[in-house]
């Protein structure tokens, strides 16, 4: 008789995930509470994107096998997708309870943590992980995007650091270190990374917005409105190169032309997205009795 789990697996394993569904259920035909058949369902319809069928069948597996940590783990994985990280916090801290130190259990606590706005303790658990796995790349990637976000700026350019250069993340971990170099105030360093970030990838509107950003710190006003122009050639909607092309026009006293980009990026969502400053820097200008705004 063939062995049909070994079969599944393999078809799992090898992504053709309808093929995997079809061995799997000869497997659940013949013993309905085979825990693994289920599982390997669970986890073969998540990936078909079918996920209230991946739920069922997980949670098939877990009641076949209270123990089968991986299915709590792929259950909470399904939950997260649906935005549900009440339910996948819980199942995924019950696939920990029996397996505590699993690395992939752990990122994906992180991550919940981290969509959770429980910041803090995101940054414990990734720092947990790169204690026992130093070089792990999810984890770095997480983290260091943690501490951008906070302003933990000189962390985050150590963690950048360590993560391994691929073509298809190597423009934007560029990026985001100038960027982190450019908010420490170390503008040379930032200028070289954003450079290679465009060496990298021409069009990339966040690096091009980022080193117009730079030379506008410099006070060089007409390389800072070409770097911030070809961002906004790319990406009209960039609502964070509007503001800061709005920064420039203010010293340049174009008051008129700040006053139109602050209002469209207003408009483009830039305080639902990063701060008030757009609104702030547009009431100021507006409150000014010498200014026109349209």
């Amino acid at each position: 008789m063939p062995d049909y789990l070994k079969i599944a697996e393999g078809f799992l394993e090898s992504g053709s995930y309808s093929k995997a569904v079809e061995f799997a259920e000869k497997i659940t035909n013949e013993d309905s509470n085979n825990f693994k058949g289920l599982e390997i369902l669970g986890i073969a319809y998540f990936r078909l994107n079918k996920i209230s069928s991946s739920i069922e069948f997980l949670k098939k597996s877990i009641q076949a096998n209270s123990r089968n940590a991986n299915a709590y783990y792929n259950l909470g994985l399904a939950f997260i997708t649906l935005k549900d990280f009440e339910n996948g916090l819980l199942n995924t801290n019950e696939a920990l309870k029996l397996d505590k130190s699993n690395c992939d259990y752990l990122y994906q606590l992180a991550l919940i943590y981290k969509r959770t706005n429980r910041i803090n303790e995101s940054i414990e658990v990734c720092t947990k992980i790169l204690d026992a796995f130093p070089t792990d790349q999810s984890t770095l990637l997480l983290r260091s995007g943690i501490y951008l976000n906070q302003k933990e700026y000189k962390l985050a350019i150590e963690d950048y650091k360590k993560i391994r250069l691929k073509e298809k993340n190597k423009s934007t971990i560029y990026n985001n270190i100038g960027f982190c170099y450019s908010k420490s105030g170390d503008l040379g360093r930032a200028k070289t990374y954003l450079q290679l970030a465009l060496e990298t990838e021409p069009g990339m509107a966040y690096a091009n917005n980022n080193l117009g950003f730079v030379y506008f710190q410099e006070r060089n006003y007409s390389k800072a409105l070409h770097y911030i122009n070809e961002s906004l050639d790319i990406d009209a909607s960039n609502s964070y190169a509007l503001k800061n092309r709005a920064l420039i026009f203010i010293s340049l006293n174009k008051y008129d032309e700040a006053i139109e980009d602050l209002k469209l990026a207003l408009e483009l969502g830039y305080s639902s997205i990063y701060d008030s400053e757009a609104e702030e820097l547009l009431n100021k200008l507006s409150q000014n009795g010498s200014l026109q705004s349209n």
